[in-house]
């Protein structure tokens, strides 16, 4: 239920006004009072929350006294913002087609994407661009988006964890000779794979000439997308050191 209310609130609805909505399906042709007790609504508020709902074409509403309120089909609902979002995406696209953005001239440095589905989506489109990459997975929250690999790569784990079958080899660090390194690279790296005030990292996907770092703080993400060839030589570097001396 906690999931389902989250979902209408992510679509525009209050807290009020999801509760309302969930009682009015659950209820079908139903009067204001009720909609009131079962949703937990305060009875001063239930008809101007019910109300909305009519104006935002998620109730139908049949005057009388007292007024009966009935929910609007969650089929049609979700089929009218389908075509809601399409419209929109559709004018969004035209209108950026009309600023003739040119790919050719993106500064090759580094780019920053925020929130989950951003860094998952980012992932998963780096893994799709190349052909030949290295993956540090450190933890399992992006391990699904190894589905994605089809070329020749090499991946590494933090620990073991499941992982997507297509990915048939890896590799899982021995996390006692990492504590006990002698390398000063490889100490300082360990300490901030176990995270920093800068966050802790996620994954790292490396290629020939780029990487994409995602980074995890409490529950926010960011992923770093990095066009420098200084710093992807020296992620392959650690890498390699990683994957042939301390697994």
């Amino acid at each position: 239920m906690n999931q389902l209310l989250k979902t209408l609130r992510d679509f525009g609805l209050s807290s009020y006004e999801a509760s309302a909505y969930v009682a009015l399906v659950s209820s079908g042709e139903t009067t204001a009072r009720e909609v009131s007790r079962k949703a937990g609504i305060p009875r001063t508020k239930v008809y101007e929350v019910l109300n909305r709902l009519v104006e935002k074409g998620f109730a139908e509403v049949q005057p009388g006294s007292p007024a009966i309120f009935r929910a609007i089909e969650p089929a049609k609902i979700a089929a009218r913002m389908q075509r809601d979002f399409n419209e929109r995406l559709g004018k969004m696209l035209k209108a950026f087609e009309e600023l003739k953005m040119d790919e050719k001239s993106e500064s090759k440095l580094v780019w920053i994407s925020r929130g989950r589905w951003a860094v998952e989506n980012r992932l998963r489109e780096f893994l799709r661009e190349n052909d030949k990459v290295m993956v540090f997975c450190i933890t399992e929250n992006f391990a699904s988006v190894l589905s994605e690999v089809r070329g020749e790569h090499r991946v590494l784990l933090y620990q073991k964890f499941r992982v997507p079958e297509n990915i048939r080899e890896f590799r899982v660090l021995d996390l006692g000779r990492i504590k006990k390194a002698k390398d000063g690279f490889v100490a300082r790296f360990a300490e901030i794979i176990e995270g920093t005030e800068a966050g802790k990292p996620e994954i790292l996907i490396i290629s020939e000439g780029s990487s994409i770092l995602a980074l995890s703080h409490g529950e926010e993400y960011l992923a770093l997308s990095i066009h420098l060839p200084l710093i992807v030589a020296l992620q392959k570097r650690m890498f390699d050191t990683l994957y042939e001396s301390y697994c």
